[in-house]
Order: structure tokens, then C-alpha cells, then sequence
């Protein structure tokens, strides 16, 4: 196991523990606003981003802003989770390990991306009429997927299937979807789990839409499909905020976004560079299903999981 994966897994654990933050400033004493992003962001990787952003936020929001790259998610959810920063860019993964620890953040605003999507679905894309599910399951079927450290392919359904709602299969990690698809195309594998962007207008779907259209040369030389399975969608990854943040800047910081793309565009730009839809309200239940399965790959048990599970056959055409 990768040390960033070990690292997100002792996070998890140690949500029994309570978590004293360092930041302990009343409403008055609050002057600076003190802002995590990853070094892999634009705006920690260029100085005029940084600037900008600074100046736009500060002067929108009267308070001085700092900005600190951190070099992992582990390092930023633990920047978080202390109060050592307020107001942070998280993945859905690293917000969901953030509030699991300390119950400390609130997710203030998710991203929408150009197309409309608001996260994705996990799937089970299988031969077509290939029965996959529970009891019923065929038996031997072999199921591909990318690798363990992806959400989509791995972490979601693994989920699913540690809850029983899924048979039981023979499970190939394949590296890479362009190898999974391959070996799909050639019969080597009875299905795979990929991925389907979800918008709040989606209903059904072409092969195309699997894997956001990245892999449609590959998918159409397959033949007719059936997705057999979805998981609860995943949403982008949060804007959050510290439970230190006064409520007043709390509530500003929520109208700076969730107004960013009409009245803000070319700060949008620069606080998502990978969505430019701009932004939606987001609360902390929206990454409850995602919480619940980091719970269960570090082996803690949970809660019965309410998923969406989507018995809907033959959808893909």
C-alpha cells in the first residue's frame, strides 16, 4: 500500500479521537483568513494566481487571506482538521476524511463543471443480460478494474460489495482503463467498473458517456452493454470551511461562490481551473456515502449504508 493511502487509512482510524483545534480566535481577533490549496494547483504554482486571488478575496470578504500549498492531501486534511487553516479546496475524498476526523468542517460549495455535472456515479458495465447481482450472481464471473487507489473503480464498489450487493467475483486490478477495456473488448473479462459523469438532468446514457466520452474510440468497439450498477454519486470535491470561521464570513465566503461564475468569472478561473460551471451549495451529508466507504476499506464498521443502489438494467444502449 502506497504511504499516502497507509496515511489517509490511520486518518480514518483515528476518528474515535477528539481533535483540539489550535485555532481558538473570537469574531473580533478573526483578521486573517488562512487558505489551503494543493502545491499541484495553479494557484500555488503561479505567483500571479496567488496574487490575485488574495487580492480579489480579501477585498470582497474585508479580511486579510493567506495562501499555503501543501505538498499532499494528508498534510492539507491535517492543516484542516488542527485549524492551522480555515477555508480549504478539498477532494470528496479528503473532505470526507477531514469530517470524519474532527467533525470540525463544513462544506460550504461543491463545482459544476462546464457540462453540468455536479460528481459521478461508479458503475458495473457488463456483457449484456449477464446477471451480477446479490445471490442470484453468476458464479466465476471475473471483473475488472483500474486500481485500487481509484474512487470509481475501487473504493466505491468495494463497498458494494462488502455489503453483499454485488456477487461475488473473480476481481483482475488491470493497471489502467485502456488495458481494462481491451481486455473487456476481447473476452477477457465479463465486466468492469468504470464511471459516469451525473448532471441534475441525467436519465439515461449512451457508452459514450461512460468515463466522461475520454475512451470513446474503445467503447464503441464493444458490443450492446448493460449497466447492472451505480453507486451513490461522488460530488466534486467541496469548498470548506473550519467550524472556527465566524458565521458572518462563513456566509460570505458561500455568496463569493455560489455567485463566482456570473458576477467573478476570471476568479473562477483561477479558484477551479478543472470546473468552470461555478458552484452549488453543498452540506456535509453529500459526501456521506464516500465517508462510509473509507470507513469500510480501513476495516471500521459502520452503520447500515443507505445507497441508491440502481437495480436499473439495460440502460446503456
Amino acid at each position: 500500500m502506497k504511504p499516502i493511502l497507509q496515511f489517509f487509512s490511520l486518518l480514518i482510524l483515528s476518528m474515535f479521537f477528539v481533535v483540539t483545534s489550535n485555532a481558538t480566535e473570537t469574531d473580533e481577533e478573526f483578521t486573517t483568513l488562512r487558505v489551503g490549496v494543493l502545491q499541484s494547483h495553479p494557484m500555488a504554482k503561479r505567483a500571479d494566481y496567488k496574487d490575485a486571488f488574495i487580492f480579489n478575496y480579501s477585498n470582497l470578504l474585508g479580511v486579510n487571506v493567506s495562501v499555503t500549498g501543501f505538498k499532499t492531501l494528508g498534510s492539507l486534511i491535517d492543516a484542516h482538521a488542527s485549524g492551522r487553516i480555515h477555508y480549504a479546496i478539498h477532494t470528496a475524498r479528503s473532505f470526507a476524511t477531514t469530517h470524519s476526523i474532527c467533525d470540525c468542517v463544513d462544506a460550504i460549495a461543491r463545482p459544476v463543471s462546464q457540462s453540468g455535472a455536479v460528481g459521478f456515479r461508479s458503475v458495473l458495465v457488463s456483457k449484456k443480460d449477464l446477471d451480477v447481482r446479490g445471490d442470484t450472481a453468476k458464479a466465476n464471473l471475473k471483473i475488472g478494474y483500474s486500481r485500487k487507489e481509484s474512487v470509481s473503480s475501487w473504493l466505491m464498489p468495494n463497498m458494494a460489495l462488502s455489503l453483499g450487493q454485488l456477487g461475488k467475483f473473480d476481481l483482475e486490478e488491470m493497471g489502467d482503463v485502456s488495458t481494462m477495456l481491451s481486455a473487456f473488448r476481447d473476452d477477457e473479462l465479463h465486466g468492469y467498473f468504470g464511471w459516469l459523469p451525473v448532471s441534475s438532468t441525467d436519465v439515461d446514457f449512451t457508452q459514450s458517456d461512460l468515463f466522461n466520452g475520454n475512451f470513446e474510440t474503445e467503447l464503441a468497439q464493444s458490443s450492446e452493454l448493460d449497466l447492472s450498477w451505480w453507486s451513490n454519486i461522488v460530488y466534486f470535491g467541496p469548498h470548506a470551511v473550519h467550524k472556527n470561521v465566524p458565521e458572518q464570513l462563513k456566509e460570505d465566503l458561500t455568496d463569493l461562490l455560489l455567485n463566482m461564475d456570473s458576477q467573478q468569472p476570471s476568479l473562477l478561473d483561477i479558484v477551479e481551473p478543472y470546473y468552470s460551471g461555478g458552484f452549488t451549495k453543498s452540506n456535509q451529508s453529500d459526501y456521506d456515502a464516500i465517508a462510509k466507504a473509507l470507513a469500510i476499506k480501513a476495516g471500521i464498521a459502520v452503520p447500515e449504508v443507505e445507497l441508491e443502489l440502481s437495480l436499473r438494467p439495460s440502460i446503456i444502449k
